[in-house]
């Protein structure tokens, strides 16, 4: 039989600070990181995101053109593609990561993973589900 985690108070708190330590490596390394919409954005601010954000759903881009935007300000610079990490949100960060370092963007992808594995775990695919791990962790 599998051991089961107690999801108690102190466990979301861990969970917090696993989240802040990647958000404090976000805010060091990465130039800016791009998300889908503002409450995405919101949640990420909400952990202690200090960064430019970038709002692919805002641009009204289609992506060609979108990638491009980026690739013109952040060429030779480090960017964190954090959309979603349901089957859609995964081919877009995919695609959009491929096209950024084509084009001499660099994409942090370690980063990515960190953030998929702790929030899949929780059952969020979505980046503004997350806040649910702060409201559980003040319960």
């Amino acid at each position: 039989m599998p051991l089961r985690i107690k999801k108690d108070g102190e466990y979301y708190n861990d969970l917090l600070v696993k989240i802040n330590d990647l958000i404090c490596d976000v805010n060091y390394r990465i130039a800016a990181v791009i998300v889908e919409g503002a409450n995405d954005e919101k949640a990420l601010k909400d952990f202690g995101l200090k960064r430019p954000v970038i709002r692919y759903s805002d641009s009204k881009l289609p992506t060609f053109a979108f990638i491009e935007e980026l690739v013109s300000g952040y060429r030779s610079q480090t960017l964190l593609v954090l959309v979603d990490f349901d089957s859609e949100g995964e081919k877009i960060a995919r695609r959009m990561s491929n096209d950024l370092e084509t084009r001499g963007v660099r994409v942090e992808q370690f980063l990515r993973k960190q953030f998929a594995s702790i929030f899949r775990r929780e059952g969020i695919l979505r980046v503004e589900e997350s806040q649910r791990i702060i409201k559980k962790a003040r319960m």
